[in-house]
C-alpha cells in the first residue's frame, strides 16, 4: 500500500522506517508496524541482519501493537519462505541459503497464490518433500490471525 491508500484507510500519519540505515528500535514506538514487500530474499536477509526479527517477535509478545506484513513482507512474518526459492530462484541474486524466516506466525505464506495456479503441482510437490502446508493468499485478498 502506499501514502494515499493508507490515508484513505483512515491512518493520520504514516512514517517509513529503512531497517538499514535507521535504528530499528524505533518501532517499538508504533502502534503498527507494517512490512511492505519486495524482493523475499533481500528483505529476510536484511531482518536478520538488523535483528528486526527479534524486535517483531518481541513487540508481537509484549502485545499492544499490531505487525502485519503485505506480499513477500507476509511471507516473512511466516516459518520460511522456501517456497520463494522455488518459485523465483533467479530472485535469490544474494545466495540466501537459510530460508527460515521470522516465525511470528506458524503459516507458511503464499502470497499473490493466484499467480501460480499453472504451478500448483510445483507447490503440492514441496508441501509433500518438506512437510509443510502453505497458506495460499491469493491477490486482494488477507488473513488475519
Amino acid at each position: 500500500m502506499y501514502p494515499k491508500q493508507l490515508t484513505n484507510a483512515g491512518f493520520s500519519a504514516v512514517d517509513y522506517i529503512d531497517i538499514t540505515s535507521e535504528n530499528p528500535q524505533i518501532l517499538y514506538d508504533y502502534p503498527i508496524v507494517c512490512i511492505f514487500g519486495g524482493d523475499p530474499f533481500y528483505l529476510l536477509d536484511e531482518i536478520k541482519k538488523a535483528k528486526v526479527d527479534d524486535i517483531l517477535i518481541d513487540i508481537k509478545e509484549r502485545g499492544g501493537s499490531i505487525v502485519m506484513g503485505h506480499s513477500s513482507g507476509a511471507a516473512v512474518l511466516g516459518k520460511t519462505i522456501i517456497h520463494a526459492n522455488i518459485l523465483h530462484p533467479e530472485w535469490n541474486n544474494i545466495g540466501l541459503a537459510d530460508f527460515d524466516a521470522i516465525g511470528i506466525i506458524q503459516e507458511i505464506i503464499l502470497p499473490h497464490h493466484n499467480r501460480y495456479h499453472g504451478r500448483e503441482q510445483t507447490l503440492v510437490d514441496l508441501e509433500m518433500k518438506e512437510n509443510i502446508k502453505l497458506t495460499r493468499i491469493e491477490d486482494g485478498h488477507y488473513l488475519v490471525i
